[in-house]
């Protein structure tokens, strides 16, 4: 944890007493190996202060000072005094703790209760790194990824772009679907600290989903560090390329895709692509074409149409129906303004479309018609628009009731 800057303040003569006391009791002490024998030595400071000990600036212990104030022996009393009561709290925890406590129940799923501790040793440590930044990752699974990403700026502007930020960065990236981004930022936390635990097996995590070699090398160097914590993350933490394919977490990289062509992010998206169609022959085909389809998207966006075409071609290799295809052929040649062959492959898109399993073309097939028939002069373009927009607002409707 980075050291916290205090202001010099003054201290009483009753906290200096105290300072100089517990450092000379404890001086000669061998750290306790147990609750039970760290309790003891307390009670042992708290008997040795109060009764046997003179203080520096009166000659007597805190007892005899305090008989002689009050008239009566001392006990556990409210009245202001330099005796010290010691209660040993069982329940007590250090941050360290609760921090491990916190990484457990988000292991269980148990996101509230992981949020609660994290919290609870801001309340201890405030603007603590390692606990704000646990929140990074609690928070996304409770449907509150932008506070995360507020925190995440925070910290940085606090403490700098550390090994730990960099590390929790990738985390919300990868949770948030971004493979790309992830690799990119767990790489730097090991730039900036190359025997970093966490970082190297996060990183070989990584890689391996990206089907890269090198992600062995990174892993192997985990194992000479801690050999039993690497293999104890194998087993809980690893995440297969099974699993990466199979579960909601390849449904979020297809969603984040999405959301980085709509920033208009186009390179950013096809890394992402890049990384996913390495799993080319395990996708189901409906899965497989969606991801396809947005690559050509990527492209046809940056005005890349030779690279778009030769894209669409390995679309209708793996299916020669696919409307979807027809659809980005005929857009890129109305981006060319070749209008005749745009016509012709619109109409071939929304032929399939109606022969499909599900005979509902897309919105966007009739509105790309209409604008090729307006740029023709073609009346019927009208038809198509209107056509285009009771498909929309039929879709905002369904939206709507879901």
């Amino acid at each position: 944890m980075p050291k916290q800057k205090s202001k010099e303040r003054n201290i009483s003569p009753a906290m200096s007493e105290f300072s100089m006391a517990f450092e000379e009791f404890f001086k000669d002490k061998s750290k306790p190996k147990s609750d039970e024998e760290e309790k003891k030595q307390m009670e042992d400071f708290m008997e040795w202060y109060n009764n046997e000990r003179q203080q520096s600036d009166t000659g007597k212990t805190p007892a005899e000072m305090f008989k002689e104030i009050y008239g009566e022996e001392p006990t556990k009393s409210d009245k202001p005094s330099r005796m010290i009561n010691f209660e040993w709290d069982e329940n007590y925890k250090e941050p360290d703790e609760m921090l491990y406590e916190a990484d457990q129940l988000i292991i269980k799923g148990k996101y509230k209760e992981a949020l609660k501790l994290a919290d609870e040793i801001l309340e201890i440590i405030p603007d603590d790194e390692e606990a704000l930044l646990l929140k990074t990752i609690i928070l996304p699974s409770l449907g509150r990824t932008s506070e995360a990403e507020e925190i995440l700026k925070f910290v940085n502007k606090k403490y700098g772009k550390t090994t730990d930020w960099n590390f929790y960065r990738a985390q919300l990236y990868f949770w948030n679907g971004n493979l790309s981004k992830a690799m990119e930022f767990m790489k730097q936390a090991l730039e900036k600290n190359p025997d970093n635990f966490d970082a190297l097996t996060g990183y070989a995590n990584y890689l391996d989903l990206a089907r890269e070699e090198s992600s062995k090398e990174f892993l192997e160097k985990a194992e000479k560090i801690d050999n039993k914590r690497a293999e104890r993350f194998k087993k809980k933490y690893w995440i297969t390329q099974k699993e990466y394919i199979q579960k909601g977490m390849f449904t979020g990289a297809l969603d984040n895709i999405v959301n980085l062509l709509e920033e208009q992010k186009e390179t950013e998206a096809r890394q992402n692509i890049k990384l996913l169609l390495k799993y080319f022959y395990e996708l189901p085909k409906d899965v497989l074409t969606m991801l396809l389809g947005l690559e050509i998207e990527s492209y046809i966006a940056t005005k890349e149409y030779e690279t778009a075409s030769q894209k669409v071609e390995t679309l209708l290799k793996i299916n020669i129906k696919n409307p979807h295809a027809y659809f980005y052929k005929s857009q890129l040649f109305f981006n060319q303004k070749k209008l005749e062959e745009a016509l012709t492959e619109i109409n071939k898109c929304l032929e399939n479309a109606e022969n499909s399993d599900t005979p509902i073309p897309h919105p966007d097939f009739y509105l790309l018609k209409s604008m090729i028939l307006k740029k023709m002069d073609n009346d019927e373009c009208l038809y198509y628009e209107n056509k285009a927009n009771q498909l929309m607002a039929g879709l905002k409707r369904i939206a709507g009731e879901g």
